[in-house]
């Protein structure tokens, strides 16, 4: 009889607490030194099951001295049998141990807070399954983070710089990277302010703007709120929380410090966003701003401005007596009214040079974004109600809407077709149906004076749907037969219309030598030059001038590598006409890829095959201002990767680095954060 004796698998060294492996705490997060380990074989120990998820029937340990508070673990190059691994971190005495609380951890990083620096912990590892006979192997990391940023409390907020306008010029770049929790409240506002910072600035109005540009890192959800007082007795200001990152603030006191809290949303910890802040503000006011301040009587006049024009019958306005705008009392009589009844189809013939006002059926009035039977809403009546006008023999119809507001148009609840014909078939002027090209304009009013049409021929037809479900507002159109086709007198004179893009959003302006009768413009947006513009903005027009007016629109959220942008302007009489339209480009951030980020040395700069080949300038600027510049030229034909070795001699802290091309235009921003 042969036989032989093969000694029985043994569980690993670290199967119990008493034999846990001690691990290196690396001074960073970057796992420089790591440490093999398995599961396989391993048994359960006797330390509590239930403190944490998973089955810890193969748990294995392994211990580390905290050097701080805060320390990382990372589970890395997991393989074998399964590779959902669960650990949690250990206080105490080998076998008396406490779970440290909030250590539990699925996923294989983890932040642990609350340490003691000096003292020894335990780290259990084992597999989620309570399947035996797990093979499971590893590399195990003790990382620590960065300390916390200097600006971790409001004691240690950063003054920001107020900006005179809303452009950004002045930014301050900050992270959340490493930030603790602070003891202001954190039932105010939404999100979790557990890596909250802060900022500073002394108000210079009752009303600033709170942008968050260029965010980067681990989550680009940021929340920010606003608090005065006196640090750390602060009071949140009403109206204030904002997940957006972009707010308006308003009810400040000039000459007041405020505090600016900024955190992630997520209740994840060890977030490294990077961000830039900005505060901005009102411009100052001018005779030229399209708004009634200053001490100004009407509308960038009287006061310090030039002297407002008397009263007129042209001025837009109701005033001097008249019984409707610009009409009655000492103005030309105010035209006699129309109003259809609901689901008829009738038609209405004007005589020589005569107008008419032409209400929908509810008559006059009506509130535009509220349900109500009668009151100047047209009816909810489940059926077409369609109007023809007609010139007088030889002239032709100008139809000017002054109010236009429906309701849900995008469903196709109430609608409006427009046709130049004397009946409802033909060429259509205007058609907002569900499946319509002006959809969903007018929908739940929108605006005064919002659009015109002509006739070719004698008449238009108006064809209006109203659904049975709801019945909100209508129109009021001044409908006038005129001898010669399509006469409307536009009111101003546009000098220039241009765009650009800065710090991520894009800046239109444009400019007039003359206005006349000028109410306001729409800022339209579209992706391309042949597709459905939207109204993006409202700009207040200057009513009537002979001098040079400027105007500007801030689109703070471009969608698109490219923008299309029009001006659509109206006069008070509800004449529009519509700009040329210009195109504005936001710079490619993805030909060029910038790497490790963070980083404890070099640098690398991945020049994508599809970039542009020339010169290409790498500027990189501590938050002090000091700048590091380079030049390189770059081709299919050279080395595409560059790797700047310089960076290893940078000190700890936060950097921006911008490149341009030969044309100095900006093709790439990022903040790096260096370890």
């Amino acid at each position: 009889l042969d036989a032989t004796v093969v000694a029985p698998p043994v569980p690993p060294a670290n199967d119990d607490c008493g034999g846990a492996i001690a691990l290196t705490v690396n001074p960073d997060n970057l796992c420089g030194t790591v440490t093999a380990g398995t599961i396989n074989l391993a048994t359960a120990s006797t330390q509590n099951t239930a403190s944490c998820g998973g089955t810890e029937d193969d748990d294995v340990w392994f211990s580390f001295t905290a050097t701080g508070t805060v320390h990382t673990i990372d589970l890395l190059n997991v393989t074998g049998s399964t590779t959902d691994l669960y650990h949690s971190v250990w206080s105490g005495t080998c076998p008396t141990l406490t779970v440290v609380a909030g250590s539990c951890s699925d996923p294989n990083s983890s932040t642990v807070t609350g340490l003691t620096a000096g003292v020894t912990y335990f780290v259990r590892v084992y597999s989620w399954t309570a399947t035996a006979g797990q093979t499971t192997t590893f590399d195990i990391c003790i990382g620590t983070p960065p300390p916390p940023p200097a600006n971790d409390d409001c004691g240690g907020a950063i003054a920001l710089t107020v900006n005179p306008d809303q452009l950004c010029g002045t930014v301050t770049t900050s992270s959340i990277a490493s930030a603790t929790p602070s003891s202001q409240s954190t039932t105010a506002c939404g999100g979790t302010e557990d890596d909250d910072v802060w900022f500073s600035f002394t108000a210079t109005s009752s009303q600033h703007y709170i942008d968050l540009l260029n965010i980067t890192g681990s989550t680009t959800d940021l929340y920010h709120s606003v608090w005065s007082g006196t640090c750390p007795t602060l009071t949140l200001v009403a109206g204030s929380c904002s997940d957006p990152n972009s707010s308006t603030v308003t009810g400040l006191t000039p000459g007041n410090t405020y505090y600016i809290r900024v955190y992630s949303w997520t209740a994840t910890t060890g977030q490294t966003s990077v961000f830039d802040i900005c505060v901005g503000s009102d411009a100052a006011p001018t005779c030229s701003d399209g708004i009634q301040n200053q001490g100004e009587t009407g509308v960038d006049c009287g006061g310090p401005c030039p002297a407002c024009p008397p009263p007129s019958c042209i001025d837009g306005i109701q005033n001097q007596g008249e019984t409707g705008v610009d009409c009655g009392g000492p103005c030309p009589a105010c035209p006699p009214i129309f109003i259809p009844t609901a689901c008829s189809n009738t038609t209405q013939n004007l005589t020589t040079t005569s107008s008419i006002t032409f209400y929908d059926d509810g008559g006059i009035g009506g509130d535009n974004c509220a349900d109500q039977a009668g009151g100047g809403n047209y009816c909810n009546c489940n059926c077409f109600t369609t109007t023809t006008i007609c010139a007088a023999p030889g002239e032709y119809i100008v139809a000017d809407f002054r109010e236009f507001a429906m309701w849900n148009t995008t469903s196709g609840w109430d609608w409006m077709k427009i046709y130049d014909n004397n009946a409802a078939s033909g060429t259509v002027l205007y058609d907002n149906s569900s499946t319509g090209p002006d959809n969903p304009f007018g929908d739940c009013g929108q605006g005064a004076a919002v659009m015109n049409f002509c006739s070719s021929g004698q008449c238009l037809t108006f064809e209006l749907w109203a659904t049975s479900v709801v019945n909100r507002a209508g129109w009021d159109a001044l409908v006038t037969s005129v001898v010669t086709p399509c006469v409307i007198p536009l009111p101003i004179e546009l000098t220039s219309l241009k765009g650009k893009h800065i710090n991520n959003t894009n800046l239109i302006d444009w400019s007039t030598s003359s206005e006349i009768n000028n109410s306001h413009f729409i800022v339209e947006a579209s992706n391309t030059t042949s597709g459905k513009f939207e109204a993006i903005g409202y700009v207040q027009g200057s009513g009537n001038s002979t001098t040079l007016k400027e105007y500007s629109f801030i689109d703070k959220y471009p969608e698109d590598e490219i923008t299309y942008y029009r001006l659509r302007q109206f006069d008070y009489d509800g004449n529009s006409d519509i700009s040329k339209i210009i195109a504005v480009t936001k710079k490619s951030l993805t030909d060029i890829n910038i790497y490790p980020n963070p980083t404890s040395g070099v640098l690398y700069f991945n020049f994508l095959e599809n970039i542009n080949p020339g010169n290409y300038t790498i500027n990189i600027t501590d938050i002090i201002g000091k700048t590091f510049t380079k030049t390189y030229n770059i081709n299919s034909s050279n080395k595409l990767l560059i790797q700047i070795d310089e960076f290893n001699d940078f000190a700890q802290g936060f950097y921006t680095v911008k490149i341009t091309d030969s044309n100095k235009n900006i093709i790439k921003t990022e903040k790096i954060i260096k370890n």
